[in-house]
């Protein structure tokens, strides 16, 4: 069990540096990327993938990484609009890790205010409405 234990630590320290090799890529790109999910809450597993949302003409390809991806700035702002639980996670709760597009505290900002506009609160399901006694 030991060796086990030992193999999922090693393995996950090389995707970690692979998914850090494939972010200092996209330094110099026109794009925004977050992590979210348990990675970015800290609570992720060795067997744990990362979630990123990518905005911009970039690619990701890794496949241990869950990419969401938008081309421009309309689409993720249709997708707050639309109270797209999975955007407004990356957006709320997740780590910005390149800010190319200088965009990431005003999408954070329009997606906090669409959420309270909502009575949205996070739960394990989701965004959902909250309840009025």
């Amino acid at each position: 069990m030991l060796n086990l234990y030992k193999f999922l630590k090693e393995r996950d320290k090389e995707k970690r540096k692979k998914f850090l090799d494939e972010i200092e890529k996209l330094k110099d790109k026109k794009v925004l990327l977050i992590l979210f999910g348990s990675r970015a809450k800290g609570k992720a597993s060795f067997l744990c993938d990362y979630d990123v949302l990518l905005v911009g003409d970039a690619e990701l390809k890794l496949d241990f990484v869950d990419v969401f991806k938008y081309g421009n700035l309309e689409e993720i702002k249709r997708e707050i609009d639309k109270l797209n639980s999975v955007v407004l996670d990356a957006l709320i709760e997740g780590i910005v890790l390149v800010d190319n597009l200088k965009v990431a505290d005003k999408l954070r900002k329009y997606a906090l205010k669409k959420v309270s506009e909502k009575g949205l609160k996070k739960t394990r399901a989701g965004w959902i409405p909250e309840r009025k006694n």
